[in-house]
């Protein structure tokens, strides 16, 4: 079964479109997910999405593990995230 998931979250750091450009990129690189919409403004960012089967087939992505990926993701770029 595939639940939906939405997840918002503040992110520090981010000044410019150049930004959001990356932090976008970053969630949407994010593997065991299927995004349905990932709105990114300065500050934060909401994301809508359903866990998919994970890349090495074994069970479906939990929202914390995705969050924490997605947290993560952001994160490997230089900013803060955390849960809103």
């Amino acid at each position: 079964m595939t639940e939906k998931m939405s997840f918002n979250l503040l992110i520090d750091g981010m000044h410019c479109s150049g930004c959001v450009r990356r932090v976008k990129k970053a969630i949407e690189s994010v593997p065991g997910v299927r995004l349905d919409a990932v709105e990114v403004e300065v500050g934060r960012a909401d994301i809508h999405a359903a866990a998919n089967t994970s890349t090495t087939g074994g069970p479906e992505v939990t929202a914390p593990e995705l969050e924490a990926a997605f947290i993560q993701a952001i994160e490997a770029l230089g900013f803060k995230a955390q849960s809103a």
